[in-house]
């Protein structure tokens, strides 16, 4: 992902926030560390780059940003050129906020290359300040821009539902299309489209909405500050089980709601125990949420909802992933979004 964002990457170069690329180190980051096991694999990678005069190795930050710059300039003007050739495309955009708290907006491209579909990301996009619809078109027109691509190609784009993104007449998809000068359909995420029939299905059943409600309750307990994460996984240690980790549940990627059921499911008694832990030796205020999320917790309704979403959600899961995949056609999309609603 560091190379195609084509930004300088701490993690890339570091591996972690601890690590050293001193010569003593155990761990000198990714790059060092491939570069050592390409010396190791290779005879002659070895002599030459141990031939290098030790003021210029080119392994220094600068230098790995330079070239994890060069390898996405080369990668972006090989996409652009298909798409070139192919003589139109899709965007799809999506928007989200990484753990900077930074507004990002990823943009990919699908198009066809020869006779292979084709989805390709292109980079990411910071947003500051307003993010209004005329900010958020002119960003992906301009990223298209500048990597090359002429906007009348632009055939279609895909969005989420958001207002902002679908309005028709002042959303991004009205304004960006005025941008193309061209008929450019807008098509609304199918699997966004799933996702919202489960949240207004879940919605309808009550009893289901306090399951997830209490799932997420007890995700944040646990998880959130780093003194219950640890209890939580020093007593996976001690039941010899492997170190699960409950995934935060989101709307838009229920995904992630049947990998946190599932691991609710596979780890019900240790996040018990973590919260009996706590609801006798934490503070007052710990103690009496914890308490309050026992209660809840242990009900056969809870454990009856566990098992029943899970069996649901690996079905509607098929079909999100499909809507994802490369090769899904929209008829198809549209066939299988509709029979979610029967």
């Amino acid at each position: 992902m560091c190379v195609f964002s084509a930004t300088p990457c701490k993690y890339f170069r570091f591996g972690s926030a601890v690590s050293d690329d001193t010569d003593a180190s155990k761990n000198r980051g990714n790059f060092l560390e491939l570069v050592e096991l390409v010396k190791s694999e290779s005879g002659t990678a070895k002599i030459n780059i141990d031939r290098l005069p030790k003021n210029a190795t080119y392994c220094s930050e600068d230098s790995q940003n330079e070239l994890l710059e060069c390898a996405a300039n080369v990668i972006k003007q090989k996409i652009t050129d298909e798409v070139k050739r192919a003589g139109m495309f899709a965007v799809i955009v999506d928007e989200a906020r990484d753990v900077s708290k930074t507004e990002q907006m990823s943009i990919c491209l699908r198009y066809v290359n020869g006779h292979e579909i084709c989805e390709r990301f292109l980079n990411f996009v910071k947003l500051r300040g307003d993010l209004c619809a005329t900010a958020l078109a002119t960003a992906v027109a301009g990223s298209l821009q500048s990597s090359g691509l002429d906007l009348k190609l632009c055939v279609s784009q895909c969005y989420d539902g958001a207002s902002v993104m679908s309005g028709e007449f002042n959303g991004v998809q009205a304004q960006f299309r005025d941008m193309c000068a061209s008929p450019c359909i807008y098509v609304h995420c199918y699997a966004h489209r799933v996702n919202l029939v489960l949240v207004d299905t879940c919605i309808s059943v009550a009893a289901v909405g306090d399951c997830i409600g209490l799932l997420q309750a007890v995700h944040n307990f646990v998880t959130v500050p780093t003194v219950r994460h640890d209890k939580f996984v020093e007593i996976q240690q001690h039941r010899n089980e492997r170190v699960l980790e409950l995934p935060l549940q989101s709307d838009t990627r229920w995904v992630c709601k049947l990998k946190a059921i599932t691991a609710f499911k596979t780890r019900f008694t240790a996040v018990l125990l973590t919260l009996q832990f706590f609801a006798h030796n934490g503070k007052p205020v710990e103690k009496a949420e914890a308490k309050g999320l026992i209660t809840q917790f242990q009900t056969l309704s809870t454990v009856f909802f566990l098992y029943v979403l899970e069996e649901v959600l690996q079905l509607t899961n098929s079909l999100s992933t499909y809507c994802q995949a490369k090769l899904a056609c929209m008829y198809v999309d549209c066939v299988c979004v509709s029979e979610v609603h029967y």
